[in-house]
């Protein structure tokens, strides 16, 4: 993944969104980016967003850094692991931060395009991200 949009998701909160017969958005502070571009999340109290993303497998999310006017889009399909090296991975993450939790399950993003979404001439134009 593009090495800024890589930091922007890693030091801010992002936020992911899902559907169902209702959007549903909530903001996610636990996350990682594997060295092949996805993207996962830790569920810790999520319900709703695990309920889409098993039912239909659809996530974007919007991440950025607004000090420097860095915004991203990124849309992309999405999988539900209850266990596994991915759960492993975000539990590590969460023990490194010294969060006082863990997470039950990991939300795992393979992005299929991330867009800047930022006010001004780059707005909507495609980010090369590979």
């Amino acid at each position: 993944m593009n090495a800024n949009v890589k930091e922007i998701l890693l030091s801010q909160i992002m936020q992911i969104a899902t559907m169902s017969d209702m959007p549903n958005v909530v903001p996610v502070g636990l996350k990682t980016v594997t060295d092949d571009g996805k993207i996962i999340i830790g569920n810790v109290m999520m319900v709703k967003t695990v309920e889409n993303v098993k039912a239909n497998g659809m996530v974007a999310i919007s991440c950025g850094d607004y000090a420097t006017n860095t915004i991203y889009e990124i849309k992309g399909s999405a999988v539900y692991e209850e266990d596994g090296d991915n759960l492993a991975i975000i539990n590590k993450v969460a023990e490194d931060k010294g969060m006082p939790f863990r997470a039950k399950g990991a939300i795992v993003v393979t992005p299929c395009c991330i867009t800047s979404i930022a006010p001004g001439p780059d707005n909507n134009k495609e980010v090369d991200w590979r």
